[in-house]
This record gives structure tokens, sequence and C-alpha cells, in this order.
């Protein structure tokens, strides 16, 4: 049987589909439990600009899909989901700063992203103090 190869382009897009939509499966916070009906706010971290440009907008886009298929469905337990986008230049400095700009700034529930390990490692202690889910799709 032959192994059906699939581009670098389409597995970022379905590794932002299945980060988004773990989401929708997850045991989620307890807070989100509760009676506010604000959308969950997702912060997404992935390289727009700089040397890998190309491995942001896959990732975007398959978090937006992701997304607009659990909105039509309601959302999670009633909320929507809301994206928060910030690139990280492919840099460790930008996606610290992302990462603060989407907890402080945007109040972001949860954080998708990044695409390298420096990047990661960045992002990794921010979520980790602000208490934070951050999930990585493509380490």
């Amino acid at each position: 049987m032959e192994k059906k190869r699939i581009n670098r382009r389409d597995f970022l897009k379905w590794t932002g589909v299945a980060s988004v939509s773990m989401l929708g499966v997850s045991k989620l916070p307890r807070a989100a439990y509760g009676e506010k009906r604000e959308p969950f706010k997702l912060g997404i971290i992935a390289p727009l600009t700089g040397v890998q440009a190309i491995l942001g907008p896959p990732i975007v886009e398959g978090a937006t899909i992701a997304a607009e298929v659990i909105n039509e469905k309601g959302g999670i337990l009633g909320r929507k989901l809301e994206l928060k986008i910030e690139d990280d230049k492919f840099d460790p400095a930008a996606a610290a700063e992302a990462g603060k700009k989407l907890l402080q700034r945007d109040k972001v529930d949860f954080l998708i992203g990044t695409c390298s390990s420096p990047t990661t490692l960045a992002v990794i202690p921010i979520a980790g103090r602000a208490n934070r889910i951050f999930i990585c799709p493509v380490e």
C-alpha cells in the first residue's frame, strides 16, 4: 500500500485545525463552565513575516477554519471562539512579545502557535506565569 504524501502547507493548515479542535473536546478550565457568555479568546502566534513567513499563514488558515466550524455548531459550552493573531517573526524575542500582548492586552484564554523550538521556549514561561494553556502544534 502506497502512502499518500501531504505537502507542508496542508500539514501546517491541519495542525492549526487540530489544535483549535482539541479545545472543543478538552476539559476546559472550571471558569469555562460559568455563566459568562463572552467568547473564548484564542491567541494564535505564528511567523507571518521574517525568514519563515511561509509557515504562519497555513496555521492561521487552519485555526480560522476550525473556529468557524466550531462557532457554526454553537461554540464551546455555548461560547463562541474569537481568534487574536500575532506575528512572531520566527524570532524568540518577537514570540515572547506576541505572547505578552495576547495575554495582557487581548486577555486570551488559550495560546496556540510558534513553529520553532526557540520561539516555543520563549513563550512557554510567559504562558506558565499567566496560568494559560499553550498548544504548540508543530514542534
